[in-house]
């Protein structure tokens, strides 16, 4: 007779041993390239916000 707290769950614990593979999204590095383009949107923003603020002077100025 079984004991009580045994369940019918032993199939979907017991997983045989598998081989470890590399995961998908460890394939290829581009550590360089990101960061390029990181300095990119940097560099954007600084230009796009030195504009506005000419801008805004500019308006001041004749007013």
């Amino acid at each position: 007779m079984p004991s009580d707290h045994e369940t019918n769950f032993g199939w979907w614990v017991d997983k045989p041993e598998r081989p470890s593979r590399p995961a998908a999204f460890t394939g290829v590095k581009r550590h360089s390239r990101k960061a390029d383009f990181v300095w990119r949107y940097l560099v954007t923003i600084v230009v796009l916000m030195f504009a506005f603020i000419l801008a805004m002077v500019y308006l001041a100025k004749h007013l």
